[in-house]
């Protein structure tokens, strides 16, 4: 599996895919409320009275009257709408679906602080790509989320989440797709430790927010993924994510 080959290995088959096939990322436009305010964001659900969105820094509002919008956001909601109709006439995964996986946490060369030359940042690019081997099916909106996780740098028995984002996309018979997740990053320290990247958990659901695939670097997170995905953040657990554990250092703790 492409996961389990060496990085540089496993980089150069990224980079070619990429090359192959467009990226899809969260689709975000400006929203502005009826007083002038205007953000970025994504519609993430809506009915024809309230509407729920994400801010690109990760912040959810969630059940906002549509009246609060403007004319063109609100027939924005509406085109949205009409298209979540059209997708639910669509075939669902099921765990039967002809569906590879494959994860790339894409994680960077680190960067030396500039105020303390002890203190390493470590930037990651995270990406799902999905070889769908279905001959004529399509698969519309598939929701999923991908957890990157990470181990003590000076404590390698105590796991913690570094990221967890949640993604949709759409998955075409006979061709790969690919999702970009949001750049992030974790620092430690050479003396005080911190917390680096160990693996992944994937998973995909259905429409009714089943759990259908999953796929993860250790058995245990792929065999039980609710553990992990029930995880709270600057929370260490041990690697079956079935008891929390003190943490040494809360240093380099994702936000």
């Amino acid at each position: 599996m492409l996961s389990l080959l060496p990085y540089s290995f496993r980089i150069t088959c990224i980079a070619w895919m990429l090359a192959l096939i467009p990226s899809l990322k969260a689709e975000y436009r400006s929203f502005s409320s009826s007083d002038g305010v205007t953000i970025e964001a994504e519609l993430v659900e809506a009915t024809k009275e309230k509407v729920t969105i994400r801010r690109t820094d990760g912040m959810v509002f969630k059940d906002v009257p549509l009246s609060r919008f403007s004319e063109a956001d609100r027939l924005y909601v509406d085109q949205w709408l009409e298209e979540q109709k059209a997708i639910a006439a669509t075939p669902d995964i099921t765990a039967e679906s002809k569906l590879r996986l494959y994860v790339l946490a894409g994680r960077e060369e680190e960067i030396v602080d500039k105020n303390d030359d002890r203190i390493r940042f470590v930037p990651y690019r995270p990406q799902v790509v999905i070889q769908s081997e279905e001959k004529e099916t399509d698969y519309r909106a598939v929701r999923g989320t991908l957890v990157i996780l990470g181990n003590g740098m000076n404590d390698n028995d105590t796991y913690i989440i570094l990221q967890s984002q949640d993604f949709v996309m759409d998955v075409l018979s006979r061709q790969k797709s690919i999702w970009e997740g949001q750049s992030f990053q974790s620092s430690y320290h050479l003396d005080k430790g911190g917390y680096g990247y160990c693996g992944y958990l994937l998973i995909l659901r259905d429409r009714e927010g089943q759990i259908i695939l999953s796929k993860a670097s250790n058995s245990s997170w792929e065999q039980n993924p609710r553990r992990v995905l029930a995880a709270k953040n600057s929370s260490g657990y041990n690697v079956e994510f079935t008891q929390s554990k003190q943490l040494m250092t809360t240093f380099g703790l994702p936000e």
